[in-house]
């Protein structure tokens, strides 16, 4: 893959976390998992960039549905709390869109590392 599809692929991988405002829950998940799945063995770079992706959206979901929860029981508070989530969770995949377009690692704020990464710059 040359260098130009990787940075293209890169870049998708994580504008495929916007999906879950189309269809939520499972949306900023499941598209990015199947990309990720048939683009990590034709390049390294490409399989970090999916881990991190996916570390971040796994991380998300899981907060996201915890807020939910709390907005059940919390109405004012929980809902302030949800949205002021929403908006982190925006301007951080912007933040990292930006980072990549400029040929940066991805750096998501806050994650999880549900899965671990192999070192960017190095291909096979």
């Amino acid at each position: 893959m040359n260098e130009k599809d990787e940075k293209r692929a890169s870049l998708l991988i994580h504008q495929l976390g916007f999906f879950g405002y189309v269809v939520p829950i499972v949306g900023n998940l499941l598209p990015l998992w199947i990309f990720w799945r048939r683009k990590r063995k034709e390049s390294k770079v490409l399989e970090a960039h999916g881990i991190a992706a996916l570390n971040y959206q796994i991380t998300v979901t899981i907060v996201m549905i915890c807020l939910w929860v709390l907005t059940l029981f919390l109405l004012g508070v929980g809902f302030v709390l949800f949205a002021s989530a929403n908006i982190a969770h925006v301007c951080s995949m912007i933040w990292v869109n930006l980072q990549v377009s400029e040929g940066e690692e991805p750096e998501y704020p806050l994650t999880f590392q549900f899965m671990t990464m192999p070192e960017l710059g190095k291909k096979p």
